[in-house]
């Protein structure tokens, strides 16, 4: 396996997939579990936690998406 160079491209690459993705997906999911925590237990106290916890694993998804992506002429590798 040889080693790519680390370039402004290959890092905006990375940054803009686990941006736009974080982001947008965290706001969805946080959303969608404080809605849920609202609607079943009916009061707003955990929402916020609950919303907090769905956007962490949501991120933690997230880094798994970029490292199992195939970008146009790099893929990111974890070496032992």
């Amino acid at each position: 396996m040889s080693d790519q160079e680390v370039t402004l491209k290959r890092c905006l690459s990375i940054w803009w997939l686990m941006m736009w993705r974080g982001i947008l997906g965290g706001w969805v999911a946080g959303g969608v579990a404080g809605f849920m925590w609202t609607l079943i237990i009916g009061n707003l106290q955990g929402a916020g936690l609950a919303g907090l916890i769905a956007g962490v694993v949501w991120g933690i998804y997230v880094i798994r998406m970029a490292l199992c992506k195939k970008y146009s002429d790099f893929r990111i590798a974890l070496v032992k």
